[in-house]
């Protein structure tokens, strides 16, 4: 006797229109993202369409681009090429993008002249989820990982080896054809992405990259604020963060929990003014410097003593695992390890996208959680 199959007709066509609310699961990080999307205020985004006279053609509605967007960061897909693909090819892209499929180019110039009102987003998120109860701004911990430029190494060149004016727009002096040496001068370009520096990674060695520094709440490891360099050293990222924290809740955290590289006297000068309660660890250099010209590095001295205080060092202990996580995600779960753009603000832009999509993400599983418990 023949096998009974189930009815299969790849030729059958359809009757009436499918819902699509039936083509993904409830709960599926799809329908987080554009729920969360609708909420938020767009009003940049609209911006650049208003006062159109209607003889051009009808642009994309920005609402649709956003939800793909932020979707394909939280996702893992960075390229405008590969995200337009997933728009003809995945379930859940055609959810998001319901019907809409943007080339390529479309997508890219889309990101490309939104990167600030990205990072405007990135904060009405952290908003968000401190309304939600999943952000605390009293102690925060911060960390920061090197991210590889969308340039190569072999496209540096020496100083002298840059045209005349390749060095005056580094900002960079030269005399009779001679570099000149000095502690805060380049010593190199990259003629792909000119404002990336040679930094040296954990496990690649000496790479083109982007410094990426994360505020975390030291509850729920959500990123509260976000900031990128293209100087190695994390001396002088510290106070900037703590900006971010207070543009999101309108307050500055009473405890930053650090690590050694933030250690410097003008930080931890900056902090005392602010009364901020900081425990961030002293190298073992500082500390002799500290001991041995206590007047000149009075900050990084009562640093020290504070440090020696096991409330402190146990606090550090428990930074470890707070801050440095999340950025162990950005590279592990969506798997963000490069940046498609080149320039350091087109950067500080996907670095916002970034962490804003690794925010939603965060906040899926959260809700989640909290349903499930209840």
């Amino acid at each position: 006797m023949p096998t009974s199959y189930r009815e299969y007709d790849p030729n059958q066509g359809l009757l009436l229109p499918e819902d699509m609310g039936e083509w993904l699961p409830e709960g599926h990080l799809a329908w987080h993202v554009s729920e969360l999307v609708e909420g938020l205020d767009l009003t940049a985004f609209h911006a650049p369409y208003s006062g159109a006279d209607g003889r051009r053609n009808r642009p994309y509605d920005p609402r649709m681009l956003v939800k793909v967007l932020v979707y394909a960061y939280a996702t893992g897909t960075f390229s405008s090429g590969k995200i337009a693909r997933r728009l003809e090819e995945d379930l859940a892209y055609r959810v998001l993008g319901a019907g809409n499929f943007p080339a390529h180019r479309t997508i890219c110039a889309f990101r490309k002249r939104h990167w600030e009102d990205f990072g405007k987003l990135f904060v009405e998120v952290v908003r968000l989820a401190a309304r939600l109860g999943f952000a605390k701004f009293g102690k925060v911990g911060v960390d920061g990982t090197k991210v590889r430029a969308n340039a190569g190494k072999r496209k540096s060149k020496r100083v002298e080896k840059l045209s005349e004016e390749e060095a005056r727009e580094r900002n960079v002096k030269a005399e009779g054809g001679r570099r000149v040496r000095g502690p805060r001068r380049v010593q190199q370009g990259n003629t792909t992405d000119a404002d990336s520096r040679v930094m040296k990674t954990p496990q690649e060695g000496y790479r083109q990259c982007y410094n990426g520094q994360l505020a975390v709440d030291g509850e729920h490891q959500v990123i509260v604020a976000a900031e990128l360099v293209n100087n190695a050293s994390d001396h002088g990222v510290l106070p900037g963060l703590l900006e971010g924290v207070e543009e999101a809740c309108g307050c500055r955290p009473h405890e930053v929990l650090a690590d050694g590289g933030y250690c410097n006297e003008d930080d931890l000068r900056e902090l005392e003014r602010d009364g901020v309660e900081a425990c961030v660890n002293v190298p073992e250099d500082k500390r002799n410097s500290s001991r041995e010209r206590p007047e000149q590095f009075p900050a990084t001295a009562r640093m020290r003593e504070r440090m020696e205080t096991e409330a402190c060092r146990e606090a550090c202990r428990e930074r470890s695992w707070r801050s440095e996580a999340p950025n162990g995600w950005i590279k592990r779960v969506p798997g963000f390890r490069q940046f498609s753009v080149r320039g350091l603000e087109a950067a500080r832009g996907e670095w916002s996208l970034v962490c804003m999509a690794l925010n939603v993400r965060r906040l899926h599983g959260l809700r989640a959680s909290a349903a499930g418990a209840g």
